[in-house]
């Protein structure tokens, strides 16, 4: 049971010479909408799962050639291993999402901001070890570990856009601790909005296997490192984190 509130969706076209564009926008403030049923028209719905379910506005435009949507609302039982596909699924089971904004240009995000809660689900252990020591995000570990470990409890703030990504737990922690963005049972992992510019996100994850193809494809890269020199994007990817430094990880 849910209150019904007032569910609109407006289409318009617009045609030219050159190209013509379908602009679209869906508003649900109070009632939730089953993801799966919008999925053939947004695209970018294709990560949230069969029981995913929103509320909130979504404004779409297409052309022949591109797409942009904007989002902001809510997003329930999300498909975690949908949602983290592109770094190999390392998380598993049902989240939320709270987006204050999402902007992304086929398939590439430009912008995500908000916040992820996970209650229950499992992650690969050596994946979130990876990727908590390259970002050095503060963690406490018991001495014996799984390769998998079911999550008690995850929420966390982020940020993301072509500068880098912050992070700030928002589980309860001792007066002494950063916010805890994990907690492992007796295991967690902290984060306390460090920033991490996108070079160094991008290394960190695909020290835990990421393919820089696939992340060269959704990050939000800055427009140099798509446009600097010919090629795919993974292309200019690799001879930018070369550029930089990063020679060990432009593979």
């Amino acid at each position: 049971d849910q209150p019904f509130g007032e569910v609109s969706l407006q289409v318009s076209r617009e045609h030219s010479q050159s190209e013509s564009t379908t602009r679209m926008e869906l508003s649900s403030p109070s009632t939730w909408i089953p993801c799966s049923i919008a999925k053939d028209r947004f695209p970018f719905w294709s990560w949230t799962g069969e029981d995913a379910s929103f509320r909130g506005v979504i404004q779409y435009q297409e052309s022949a050639r591109t797409w942009d949507a904007m989002l902001t609302g809510e997003l329930q039982a999300v498909d975690m291993g949908g949602l983290t596909s592109s770094l190999g699924a390392p998380i598993q089971g049902a989240g939320s999402l709270a987006m204050e904004r999402l902007q992304v240009r086929d398939g590439r995000i430009l912008k995500a901001a908000g916040e992820v809660r996970v209650q229950g689900g499992k992650v690969n252990r050596k994946w979130l070890q990876r990727v908590a020591e390259h970002l050095r995000l503060p963690v406490q570990w018991q001495q014996e570990l799984s390769e998998v470990l079911p999550i008690e409890q995850a929420g966390c703030r982020f940020d993301l856009d072509p500068s880098g990504l912050r992070l700030e737990g928002t589980l309860p922690s001792p007066t002494d601790w950063p916010p805890i963005a994990v907690r492992l049972g007796a295991s967690t992992v902290c984060a306390n909005n460090p920033s991490v510019p996108i070079n160094h996100l991008i290394t960190g994850l695909q020290s835990a296997g990421a393919k820089i193809a696939s992340l060269a494809l959704i990050l939000p890269l800055p427009e140099s490192a798509i446009s600097d020199r010919k090629g795919s994007a993974a292309d200019s990817l690799r001879f930018r984190l070369s550029r930089n430094g990063y020679r060990d990880y432009a593979k």
